[in-house]
């Protein structure tokens, strides 16, 4: 999903050569030494196991929490109100520091990506062959409004997730599945069209999350609003634009959790406003601006946590003029300054892009230049030989927040410098209203610039739903080659192969100008001090799970 840039976004810097005109195939970038970021957070770790497991790992129980205390509430802030809380159909990355607090998965990962029975709703997997996998379900486990977790539950979600009606988001990232059957009441196997080295990884995401057949039945469109899950905490409000309230689930399959009886997750747009919060007490935990890192981390009050999350984007809606011309999407490649995006926005404190897709700490990273290639001449040069010597009106939609907002302002001034007019909407669902624009048409804009993109567990989860034509973030043209690419590593299961194929991905969205992927994102987090356990809020993903919390 994407990520909101209000509080986790950070920019790039650099220069290189930029993509030559239409290549059938992008040129090696060349050998040079590997940039000096501002150093990765210590808590980022190399993202995704290499391959899928072909039997359940040996459990590894949760740690012992030793005089942990249970009761009060924690109060946590987020940017924007979720897309909706049905975790199978929404489209915000930021959704996920929502649903994990309400639903389970059922294939689950620890903060190392490591696939864990202990944290799942699955209790055994098995390869039995390439295109056969037996799952073995949890017994015990019930839905906030008593509906049983069973085989039949299992099935129908999945089925849900599958069913083209449905507009599930992460549909891509399980399309392998062919049929599910149901083998016994907590035994289920999944048929695959091919194999599939992402599948169960995936499970831990959107696709794999438990919603209550009889609720989403009785509800209908209504499900998001008044979600069930199997999760630690069920929901009893969302007030949009204040806060979503939950209380303890009582009857919750893991022992002794949640600690916390209730929470809260407000939704605080403005992160000055969310920061002088954490820092008066008023909330437990909160995203860190840039701008205050610094003073966060001299407040005594306050544990300061880090982690990669993800990266910056403008998403191009290539199926409106001119957009669908490469020799103007170029010309914005040459036309931007992410270092002065960096320096003017998030003061310095940004990885910078080197042209991939997947940030450095993940295993998909490919490398294909030093230096951003800011070049304003070359860029105004593209613009005639396109037939635009004097530049066009380019029209973009960010969402609300404040740093959403000042990305593309700045845009919008390194653009006009070549003769592009940026004309800029702000939107708080802005991430529907671009990409359900309709396919061929052209829709209104033209870019979706002062956003992000928010890691998956692995590098499919990312590529099925952004790079795949059939992907629900991808407004490109016809690229058949790249989803050719993007079905093969998916069936494979040795991360090598898999990351070769990646890299080939990577230079051909670069040489395409496809999306423009113009920095690697660190998410900063701040909690009281009061609050323990706080190592555990950051997931493998970069997303925020509250259950191991307490208040001492």
């Amino acid at each position: 999903g994407l990520g909101a840039a209000a509080v986790l976004l950070l920019a790039a810097c650099g220069g290189a050569a930029a993509p030559t005109a239409t290549p059938t195939r992008a040129p090696a970038p060349p050998p040079t030494a590997a940039p000096q970021p501002t150093p990765t957070p210590t808590a980022a770790r190399p993202v995704v196991p290499g391959a899928a497991p072909t039997a359940t790992p040996t459990p590894v129980p949760p740690t012992p929490i030793v005089g942990a205390k249970k009761g009060g509430t924690l109060r946590v802030v987020q940017g924007n109100n979720p897309s909706t809380l049905d975790p199978q159909t929404g489209v915000f990355g930021s959704d996920h520091f929502f649903f994990y607090a309400f639903f389970n998965n059922l294939v689950a990962y620890d903060k190392d990506v490591v696939l864990q029975p202990s944290l799942s709703l699955v209790e055994k997997w098995e390869i039995v062959d390439p295109v056969t996998i037996r799952l073995t379900l949890r017994k015990g486990v019930t839905f906030q409004d008593g509906t049983p977790f069973n085989a039949e539950a299992a099935v129908w979600n999945l089925n849900r997730v599958l069913d083209p009606a449905t507009k599930s988001t992460e549909r891509t990232s399980v399309a392998v599945i062919q049929s599910i059957d149901k083998l016994d009441d907590f035994s289920i196997r999944l048929n695959l069209k091919n194999p599939s080295g992402s599948l169960l990884t995936a499970l831990g995401d959107r696709a794999g999350t438990l919603l209550s057949p009889t609720a989403v039945q009785k509800l209908g469109d209504q499900f998001g609003q008044k979600p069930v899950g199997t999760g630690p905490w069920q929901v009893v409000s969302w007030t949009p634009g204040s806060a979503v309230e939950g209380v303890r689930f009582n009857s919750y399959w893991k022992p002794d959790l949640p600690f916390f009886d209730k929470l809260i997750i407000r939704i605080i747009p403005d992160p000055t406003v969310s920061f002088a919060s954490l820092r008066t007490g008023e909330v437990d935990v909160a995203g860190i601006p840039p701008l205050d890192v610094d003073r966060a981390k001299a407040d005594r009050n306050i544990t300061v946590l880090s982690r990669a999350s993800g990266g910056a984007s403008i998403f191009i809606n290539q199926t409106k003029p001119p957009m669908d011309n490469l020799k103007v999407r170029q010309a914005i490649v040459y036309a931007l300054d992410p270092e002065a995006i960096n320096k003017l926005v998030f003061l310095g404190r940004n990885l910078p892009s080197t042209g991939g897709y997947w940030p450095p700490v993940t295993w998909a990273y490919k490398k294909l230049f030093d230096k951003w290639p800011t070049d304003p001449t070359k860029a105004k040069q593209l613009l005639a030989e396109a037939g635009l010597p004097d530049g066009f009106t380019l029209e973009n939609i960010t969402l609300t927040g404040s740093t959403s907002v000042q990305i593309p302002e700045v845009m919008k001034q390194q653009l006009a410098q070549v003769g592009i007019k940026m004309n800029i909407t702000v939107h708080a669902d802005a991430t529907n209203v671009f990409f359900t624009q309709p396919k061929g048409v052209g829709g209104k804009y033209h870019t979706y610039g002062g956003t992000g993109f928010s890691l998956r567990a692995d590098p499919h989860g990312n590529a099925g739903i952004h790079m795949s034509s059939k992907g629900f973030y991808n407004l490109w043209l016809p690229h058949t080659e790249v989803d050719d690419l993007i079905d093969k590593a998916a069936s494979l299961y040795e991360q090598r192969e898999r990351k070769e194929i990646y890299a080939r991905i990577q230079e051909l969205n670069w040489a395409n100008v496809n999306d423009i992927w113009w920095s690697y994102s660190v998410g900063f987090a701040g909690v009281r001090a009061d609050i323990q356990g706080a190592d555990t809020l950051y997931g493998g993903e970069g997303k925020w799970r509250y259950e191991y919390l307490w208040r001492k």
